[in-house]
């Protein structure tokens, strides 16, 4: 990720991953498949996300994909990353 946005710097990224918080919707008290590495929490995804974008080169936008569930929110989590205009 951070040579993504360093070394190749797009002017749009868009990062997704699955939402730990929604599993408790489908009753899982695990991964929702065998083939994630990670789910994280939405504070979690957001703090990485942050994290990544250490230079501020990014104006980030979080937002989620699937049926939205008032207290877990939605299951897939999604972050935009957009290359301010001045670093453009």
């Amino acid at each position: 990720m951070k040579l993504l946005l360093t070394q190749y710097s797009p002017l749009t990224l868009i990062v997704t991953t699955p939402n730990a918080e929604y599993n408790a919707v489908y009753k899982l008290d695990e991964m929702r498949h065998v083939d994630h590495r990670f789910e994280w929490t939405r504070q979690q995804f957001q703090e990485w996300c942050h994290a990544m974008n250490r230079n501020e080169q990014y104006a980030l936008s979080f937002t989620g994909i699937g049926d939205q569930h008032e207290i877990y929110g939605q299951p897939t989590q999604m972050c935009i990353y957009t290359k301010k205009e001045e670093n453009v």
